[in-house]
């Protein structure tokens, strides 16, 4: 009897282990897919930006050809591999501004910057809770260099070829990248989850 009651206790013990190891496991790819979304969503910022947007930038060779012709064209700078290599170094230094939250409506993992671009504060603020443990939001940085360092090729290419105004991160994340292909059970189900341009947009709206 007695050995049945530790066999039962262990079995019970074990089971409780394996369901939060696996909670922990559908968390952490959750939480991915949210860094992959937010790298889109700031690549976006820096593509979009004024200075940025009406630029050009000559590609291809010096060389003449039997006409004394080059083949050099022009494209636009924000589709350059120039550019986007360039954002795409440092973009993983945004990620020190976000912070893993839980918003008091339904208890919903989100990331948002504390800060917005210009200094304003996020009024996403009241409406969330931050999550303090040890992590600090370290694994921010750690994901994002981890998708930027593995995908870089993929991430550019797919940029390059990409109107700005077509680029949507939850799309991005599930067909270009894998991070967010298969999390739909665990994604955010109690409304619109915020994008930083539509927080920034209305910022601009009040003012």
């Amino acid at each position: 009897m007695q050995k049945f009651v530790v066999s039962s206790l262990t079995f019970l013990f074990f089971l409780i282990c394996s369901s939060d190891v696996i909670a922990q496991g559908k968390n952490h790819e959750f939480l991915k897919c949210l860094v992959c979304e937010k790298i889109v969503e700031e690549v976006k910022l820096e593509i979009n930006k004024p200075e940025v947007k009406g630029k050009k930038i000559a590609v291809g060779g010096y060389h003449l050809d039997d006409k004394g012709n080059t083949n050099q064209r022009e494209i636009p700078y924000q589709h350059s591999d120039v550019f986007l290599n360039e954002v795409l170094d440092n973009i993983c230094e945004k990620m020190k501004d976000y912070v893993r939250v839980r918003r008091k409506s339904d208890d919903k993992l989100m990331l948002i910057p504390l800060v917005l671009p210009g200094g304003a504060m996020n009024p996403l603020i009241g409406d969330v809770d931050p999550i303090l443990d040890d992590d600090l939001n370290k694994s921010l940085g750690h994901y994002c260099q981890e998708i930027t360092n593995e995908y870089d090729e993929e991430i550019i290419e797919s940029l390059k070829r990409t109107p700005s105004d077509e680029l949507d991160e939850s799309s991005f994340c599930s067909s270009v990248l894998p991070y967010c292909d298969g999390v739909e059970e665990i994604r955010d189900s109690g409304g619109d989850r915020p994008r930083l341009e539509d927080i920034i947009g209305s910022q601009k709206e009040e003012l």
